[in-house]
């Protein structure tokens, strides 16, 4: 017969992490009056209940980094699996109501810590960078086009040339070494992965 009760150091045995795991989930409340036995050092642990109360209060990115979710989920002891069936449906109920309640949660903090990068100007919108990159090339070529006719002058002046021709002749030597380099940034470009890694995200 499975024993349901347990030390702290069994259970954190049971789900892969240390004792003093166990007792910062017991100080933050992960783990209540309600799953210990006891009370102070020598409270002991009910594994059905302590292992109900973790699936629905660790956050799920701790969970997902260190594997736990998945011990939890496979340390079903014969006991347990017989008190959730008998739990019934109420309680199932309120199990998914509670989880939806924390991905919820979670979504709302993701969508503040997105615009708060935002405002910090760490994010934009693709669409905008891709106007403002526009507009920017547009203002280079506009002001380097238009110093080409002085350059032109400048050099027939000097060479004494038909202004005109110097002026065509610049202006088409200008427009081909355009295309190349705008040929390359497209070569370039598809190279590139349709996704960034977000480092910040790391840092914060």
């Amino acid at each position: 017969m499975h024993v349901d009760l347990v030390t702290k150091s069994e259970f954190a045995a049971m789900i892969g992490v240390s004792q003093g795991r166990i007792s910062q989930y017991i100080t933050e409340g992960k783990l209540s009056s309600g799953e210990l036995d006891g009370v102070g050092r020598s409270a002991k642990i009910k594994v059905s209940a302590a292992l109900a109360a973790l699936k629905i209060r660790l956050d799920a990115s701790q969970m997902a980094g260190n594997g736990l979710g998945t011990k939890l989920s496979a340390y079903r002891p014969s006991n347990f699996v017989e008190a959730e069936t008998s739990r019934g449906d109420s309680d199932s109920l309120d199990l998914r109501f509670k989880q939806a309640k924390l991905q919820e949660q979670e979504a709302r903090n993701r969508k503040v810590a997105e615009e708060e990068k935002v405002r910090a100007g760490l994010y934009m919108l693709a669409d905008d960078a891709k106007s403002e990159m526009s507009k920017l090339a547009s203002q280079i070529l506009q002001s380097v086009d238009g110093g080409l006719s002085e350059i032109a002058t400048a050099i027939a002046a000097k060479y004494k040339l038909p202004s005109r021709d110097v002026v065509h002749m610049v202006r088409s030597l200008f427009r081909e070494q355009r295309q190349k380099f705008a040929d390359r940034l497209i070569a370039d470009g598809n190279e590139l992965p349709h996704t960034l890694v977000d480092n910040e995200a790391d840092l914060s």
